[in-house]
Formats: C-alpha cells, sequence, structure tokens
C-alpha cells in the first residue's frame, strides 16, 4: 500500500509514464550496483515478465488511512500514564532494531593458521537484563553453546562441537498484500466494511475471531495488567488491515499474506538440526538443515576447513505477469505457485572471493530487494565491512589472524557510512564543477577533506576513552548537519509536496516515501547501536556521479533528472545551485549550533545534539533499556551486533 502511494504520488508529479518510470528507480528491485554477499553466481528471484494490469489492484487513494482492522494496543501499553479506558498500564513494546546482525567469515586459504576464521553476530538491541541468554546445552542428539532468545530453550546462534552458525535478517519478500472484493452474499451491494469477499469466483465469508489479552506491567512498572480485546477478520489470505476502495469506489479488505502465518514454529526443526552432531557434519548436511528453517535469514557457518552460506525463508513463486512491489487481487487471479526450491535459494560454499560479508545487504545478483525495501542500491553499510576487511588483507599480504577479522569488524563499527561512502563524491563534485563557495563554507569543507585524509577516518571515535569529543568533532557534526540537507536540496522538487515530516531533531522522512532521509547513530532517540541501515544515501552518490558524467550501473534517467534540484533539472545547472545553498544552510546552522562561531575548526556541535544538550558522543551513545529494576551506564556508539562470536576450529570429526 505505501508503495501504491508512492506510484500515485509520483504520477500526479511527474505524469503517468515518467512518475511510473520514476517509481521503479526509486525503488532500485535489482540494482546491479547494489553491494552483494555472493558476487559470483546469480540467484534471479522475484523477476517479473509482462505485468498483467488485470492482476494489480491499485486503491483509489493508496496514502489515505484504512478504516477498521486489528486493534491498536498503543494506547494500553502506556506506562506514563494511565490510559483512558482506566485499565492500568501495560508493559512497553520492546523496540528492537530490525536489522543490524552482520557477519565476516573468511575462507582456509586466507587465514594464517590454514583454519576459517569467523567474527558474526545478531543485534537485537541493549536491555538490562539482557534479552538474550547464554546457554551451553548437552543431550542426546543437542549439542550446542550459544545465544538464545529466552523461553525457546534452544541455541539459535552459536557452535557445535566443530562448527559454528550465526545469521543477519535478509528481509526476503515473504509478505503480499491482497485487495479483497467484498461482495454481499445475498446479491445486494457490497458494504463500505463488508465481510464476505470474493475468491475463486465464490462469495465467501470472513473467519471472525475475537480474544483477549492480558498485559502486565515490566518489573518495576506502573499499574495493574491491562485487557485488551482483540476484534479480528480473516480470509484465506490472512489478517484484514482495514478498509478502503479501489476499481473506481468498490469496496475492498487490505490483507496481509505473509507465507509464515500459522506455521511460526515450524522452523524450530532447522534450529535443532543445527545442534544435532548426528544431522550437521559438513556444510552439505548443515545447508540441507537450514533449509528447514522458513523465516528469512542469511546463515553463516564455519568448520576447521570450509565456510558456507545460505539464505533460508518460504519465499513464494509469484506468477510472471504479477507485479512483486504492489498489491494484487485476491480473487484468485494472482496466486502464489508454490514456493522458491533450496537449490534456487542464494548459497555458496568457500567463494572464490575468499570469504562472505554479510550486514543485511542484498544476497546475491538476481535476487530482488523485498517489496518494502528501498535500501538495496549502491550505498550500504555492508561496504563499510568489506572496505575495512580489503585493508587488512592488503596490510597482511592475503593472510589473517582473528586479531585482523577483529579489526576490520572494529573498524567498520566506528564508521560514519556518509563520510566513506558519500563525502567523497561530493567532494570529487565540488573540486570539478566550478561552484564558488565563500570562505567559510570552504572552511568548513577543508573540516570534511581532513576527516578523509589518512589517520583520522572518516570515523566516530574518540582520541581517547575520556575525551568529551570526537577526535574529529567538527567533521562529525558538519556530516551530520549536512547530510539531510544535501538530500532535500536535490529531491525536495520531486517530493517536499508530499509533506515532510521529522523526528526530534535526528531524523526526518518524505510523508510519501517508506524511507527515511537518515538514519544516524542517535536517530530519535533509540540509542541502541543501530545505524545507517536504511536511507537516501545511495541516491544522492548516484546523482553526484550522474553530474560529473561518471558511469553508474543503474542511473536515474530523464524522469528523475529533469525534476531533481530545482527548475530544469539535473541538466539545467540547477543541481549546482542547489548543492551551494545545501553547504550554506548547513554553515548557518552550525554557526547557530555553535554559539555564533564562525570558524568551523572550533565547532563540536550540529543543531540535533545542540538542542538535547549534549556532547556529540554522549548523543550518539548506546542506551541500554531497562526492562529490570537495574540499568546499565552507557556505552560509546558503535554499529555493531549485541551478541559476536570470534572463532576458529583447528580440527573436525
Amino acid at each position: 500500500m505505501s508503495n501504491a502511494a508512492l506510484l500515485q504520488y509520483l504520477q500526479g508529479q511527474l505524469g503517468t509514464s515518467a512518475g511510473t518510470q520514476a517509481f521503479g528507480e526509486f525503488k532500485e528491485q535489482n540494482d546491479p550496483g547494489a553491494p552483494t554477499t555472493i558476487t559470483d553466481q546469480s540467484f534471479p528471484y522475484e523477476i517479473p515478465g509482462t505485468i498483467d494490469p488485470a492482476t494489480t489492484a491499485l486503491p483509489d487513494h493508496a496514502g489515505a488511512p484504512l478504516v477498521g482492522g486489528p486493534k491498536d494496543t498503543t494506547p494500553d501499553c502506556d506506562l506514563t500514564k494511565p490510559n483512558i479506558s482506566g485499565l492500568a498500564d501495560a508493559v512497553a513494546l520492546l523496540g528492537l532494531p530490525r536489522q543490524m546482525s552482520n557477519a565476516i567469515v573468511v575462507d582456509a586459504a586466507h587465514s594464517a593458521t590454514g583454519h576459517p576464521l569467523a567474527v558474526m553476530g545478531p543485534q537485537v538491541g541493549y536491555f538490562a537484563p539482557q534479552i538474550l541468554m547464554q546457554e551451553d546445552v548437552h543431550a542426546p542428539d543437542y549439542q550446542a553453546e550459544g545465544a538464545s532468545f529466552p523461553g525457546t530453550g534452544l541455541v539459535e546462534l552459536g557452535r557445535g562441537e566443530d562448527y559454528a552458525w550465526s545469521a543477519t535478517s535478509a528481509g526476503t519478500d515473504n509478505v503480499d498484500q491482497r485487495l479483497e472484493l467484498i461482495c454481499d452474499p445475498a446479491g445486494g451491494a457490497p458494504g463500505a466494511q463488508g465481510t464476505s469477499y470474493v475468491f475463486d469466483g465464490k462469495c465467501l465469508p470472513m473467519t471472525h475471531e475475537v480474544f483477549t489479552e492480558v498485559g502486565v506491567p515490566k518489573p518495576g512498572g506502573q499499574g495493574g495488567p491491562a485487557v485488551i480485546v482483540h476484534d479480528v477478520y480473516l480470509t484465506v489470505h490472512g489478517v484484514v488491515q482495514g478498509w478502503t476502495t479501489a476499481d473506481g469506489g468498490r469496496p475492498v479488505a487490505v490483507v496481509d499474506q505473509r507465507s509464515t502465518f500459522d506455521h511460526e514454529l515450524d522452523s524450530g526443526i532447522g534450529f535443532l538440526e543445527f545442534a544435532d552432531p548426528g544431522v550437521v557434519s559438513d556444510p552439505s548436511s548443515w545447508m540441507r538443515a537450514a533449509q528447514d528453517i522458513d523465516y528469512t535469514f542469511n546463515w553463516f557457518y564455519v568448520d576447521d576447513q570450509h565456510i558456507a552460506y545460505y539464505v533460508s525463508g518460504l519465499d513464494p513463486v509469484r506468477p510472471g505477469d504479477v507485479d512483486p512491489n504492489l498489491p494484487s487481487w485476491g480473487t484468485g487471479i494472482a496466486e502464489w505457485q508454490g514456493f522458491l526450491p533450496p537449490d534456487q535459494h542464494p548459497h555458496e560454499i568457500d567463494p572464490p572471493q575468499g570469504y562472505f560479508v554479510s550486514w543485511n545487504n542484498k544476497p546475491a545478483p538476481g535476487f530482488s530487494a523485498a517489496d518494502d525495501d528501498y535500501s538495496m542500491g549502491p550505498v550500504h553499510r555492508q561496504v563499510n565491512i568489506v572496505t575495512a576487511l580489503r585493508a587488512q588483507l592488503a596490510a597482511k599480504g592475503g593472510k589473517l589472524h582473528l586479531s585482523n577479522v577483529v579489526t576490520a569488524m572494529e573498524t567498520a563499527a566506528k564508521t560514519d557510512l556518509d563520510g566513506l561512502q558519500v563525502l567523497p563524491e561530493l567532494l570529487d563534485y565540488l573540486s570539478t564543477s566550478g561552484i564558488t563557495l565563500g570562505p567559510g563554507v570552504q572552511a568548513m569543507v577543508s573540516q570534511l577533506q581532513t576527516w578523509l585524509s589518512p589517520g583520522h577516518g572518516p570515523y566516530r571515535v574518540k582520541a581517547s576513552p575520556a575525551d568529551a569529543q570526537y577526535e574529529d568533532a567538527a567533521a562529525v557534526a558538519i556530516m551530520d548537519e549536512l547530510e539531510p540537507r544535501l538530500t532535500r536540496a536535490l529531491f525536495d522538487p520531486i517530493f517536499a509536496a508530499g509533506g515532510v515530516a521529522s523526528y526530534d531533531n535526528t531524523s526526518m522522512a518524505y510523508d510519501v516515501f517508506p524511507m527515511e532521509l537518515y538514519d544516524p547513530p542517535n536517530k530519535e532517540g533509540a540509542k541502541q547501536g543501530d545505524a545507517y541501515g536504511g536511507g537516501w544515501e545511495g541516491y544522492v552518490q548516484k546523482l553526484l556521479d550522474q553530474l560529473q558524467g561518471i558511469a553508474v550501473p543503474q542511473p536515474f534517467t530523464s524522469a528523475v533528472t529533469d525534476a531533481v534540484c530545482g527548475p530544469g533539472g539535473m541538466g539545467s545547472g540547477a543541481c549546482a545551485g542547489a548543492i551551494a545553498g545545501a553547504l550554506q544552510a548547513t554553515f548557518d546552522a552550525m554557526v547557530a549550533a555553535n554559539g555564533g562561531s564562525t570558524d568551523p575548526a572550533t565547532w563540536v556541535n550540529a543543531t540535533a545534539n545542540a538542542t538535547a544538550g549534549q556532547t556529540m558522543p554522549a548523543f550518539d551513545s548506546i542506551t541500554s533499556e531497562t526492562i529490570g529494576l537495574v540499568g546499565q551506564p552507557q556505552m560509546d556508539w558503535q554499529n555493531r551486533p549485541t551478541f559476536q562470536q570470534v572463532i576458529s576450529f583447528t580440527s573436525h570429526r
């Protein structure tokens, strides 16, 4: 539905043809410039043929709120004040970072010991007490040690007797949205929130379920239990999210169809097999176990000889004439045609490049980004790890120790993605564009140039743990202030008319676009060690390259370039003025945030942390969510998982 709303907005702004073209370019379903974990093989998935418009179900107004649908439990889960129903406060929902797990797995040929090396782990946020348990479990047909989610009793991420495994979130496309055409069983006009729908030519009744749930306060929380009443309708495809209209006013119900719905526990089979030495003995048998996990994860394996990678998930096979990025009709004309066979999932043993690196990036060439994922472009935080790992390989003659892999991971953890992947293109553009900068702006740009020089970074790191400011405090603050301003200068002419939302001075988004402009370490006060998971940096880098005449694998066409920057678009020279304006606005904001100082070398604040009354390192710092009685002190920011294995095996059964 969000995609449909974006498409309709772009068509309204740019025209039907150009808007449709622009939607595909921003969606980047299969940008060949996207970094991938597997680099030498293609695994085509979700690449449609000729779309049949009859299968696409566009709401009349996709951006309009739905009517009805499941109860919003948020009012009953407010710990700060009694809820309006007088039921008392309930447990707050834990805000887990969605995607932050990462992995580096290096093969035997690139190890100084001749045995593979791995540094890998999940990101589930920071809590007190920590949400993960560490278990060492030994039983008949079960031998494992590692991280477990409380209550499961299983080691989800850990090691067996002579091998280890871990995961990162894959986010592959296992959910579709259907529009169910509402009907009247008696043959009359269907109601706006009718509870019967058309499927395979029949008018079927929805399943209606009403049940209650009791939410209890966390330890030390306020109030007593809250009783929440759920009133849910279901179709053959899943849970009704609400009602709207489509096809010129016809009532429809919006339904989420998820492949694992009602089969959430099935994946326990694979987790059990991972820890069974009678089942897993080598990469091939480990992959067979991974195939029994229906959740969408990137799985990594290491033993004393081999490394392996497999992407699990119960991935639907859609008809070739169905657009995978837009809602489809639930009438039966666009049904799934089974699920992706195991040998078509991205997988590899001992890759030619000598390593696997994952940070929730695209698994392999040809494997499409899910319909809700706009981050699979040329800029991705995975590049931060690859850059650091290649530097270690070059410095160590291609033979690494575990400490070198840890160094690569830690280097990526302190890297400012915008400084590493966007700033070089910006500086190159400024050096060739002929833009005249005032002395203050030029001095500000010089701070950024120094930040990129050897011995500096671009890192968000203190020179000493006791320091109050980052080593390159001015550059860090400038980049935080500049990145969203630069993005908006380039793309506001297309998207600002749809509205711009801002959150806590640290993040913003175009209302019509299902991805935030910027994902900094301190975004929305989350402070959970989660950053750069999605943002517009790829679009900015691509446009800066195109402005310089640099070829990019999947460039913006005139549908976009004619509309960016201002009147006349990219070809008119409007982008030079837009970029110069963003730099000047950044300088002015930095002067205000730093007490009126016009000397960039003295700056230590951006607008956001100055408004919060905190130093930049304190503003970035990781804060544990207290869910028990005792909290934890803040930690200096790192962009990294919660739990990591640092492991290498020297023998095997």
